[in-house]
């Protein structure tokens, strides 16, 4: 090739690698020779194989799969070879239907891993026992031969999911008891008002006022519901007699009554001792 002086010439050359070469990085050694110059360059060249570059992608379950229930696919792609490489897309038929779990692109580089977390919702109908799953990958790599990107044959294969019977339901927490003992107050309140109806029944309880049985909220109900009741029926009893005609043979009665009622004084102290108890135990 002859080149004038003071021009510039291009020389296109073209490496072939020998088809049994592995990849790698090659040196190329380019030399040219005017009469007694010699000059030389170098280039490097990286071989790749198409053949042993290929995309894998293995899924794994996070969850217990029962029906109506969410669990996790996690797909781990990763890139073996020194190829660039994309995921498209990948679709998954389950339980009669087919969704995508994974629309957007995946891309990887040689040798580089990238996991993608999915969630997978079981139907309440599905039946109980191994199901199968089925994955379609659609991926595409980056051929330097022509500097393009060219689509690969998809990853097809199958995995198994074993759907579980519902967990039972948790029991209910249970409550916390209220304390059956009352307290030595309380109880000496019910034996007080156990004592007033002994008295006004003529010494004869007809029956116990307090068994142990109830709690302190419920005797300060009772204690407070028969003091009130005595009261009232005290008031009605004295309004009673005033709204009445007087005659003699009132005037006899209410003496009698009246003489009745200062006989009957310790009643009313029984009254205002319970009274006092009862105030005395509420809390303030």
């Amino acid at each position: 090739m002859d080149i004038s002086n003071g021009s510039t010439a291009v020389l296109s050359i073209v490496v072939q690698a020998n088809p049994s070469a592995g990849a790698g990085n090659y040196t190329v050694t380019i030399a040219g020779a005017s009469g007694s110059i010699i000059q030389a360059t170098t280039i490097r060249v990286e071989v790749v194989s198409l053949s042993s570059s290929f995309l894998e992608c293995q899924v794994f379950r996070a969850g217990i799969p029962y029906p109506s229930s969410t669990i996790n696919l996690d797909y781990n792609f990763t890139d073996i070879g020194q190829l660039s490489m994309t995921v498209l897309e990948v679709q998954l038929q389950a339980f009669s239907r087919t969704s995508l779990p994974i629309s957007t692109h995946v891309t990887l580089t040689g040798g580089q891993s990238k996991i993608i977390t999915t969630t997978l919702e079981i139907p309440g109908t599905a039946r109980l026992g191994p199901q199968i799953l089925s994955f379609y990958v659609q991926w595409e790599f980056y051929n330097p031969s022509n500097s393009q990107w060219e689509i690969a044959n998809p990853l097809v294969f199958n995995g198994n999911l074993t759907i579980l019977a519902p967990p039972a339901p948790q029991p209910p927490t249970p409550s916390t008891p209220h304390s059956t003992g009352p307290s030595s107050g309380i109880t000496n309140l019910a034996q007080t008002l156990q004592d007033l109806v002994s008295q006004l029944a003529g010494g004869q309880s007809i029956m116990p006022l307090f068994n142990g049985s109830l709690d302190e909220a419920t005797v300060l109900v009772i204690a407070v519901a028969i003091y009130w009741g005595l009261l009232l029926l005290a008031i009605l009893l004295l309004v009673k007699q005033r709204n009445r005609i007087r005659t003699p043979k009132d005037f006899e009665r209410t003496n009698t009554w009246t003489a009745g009622l200062r006989n009957n004084s310790g009643v009313l102290a029984i009254l205002y001792l319970v009274y006092y108890y009862v105030w005395t135990l509420i809390p303030k």
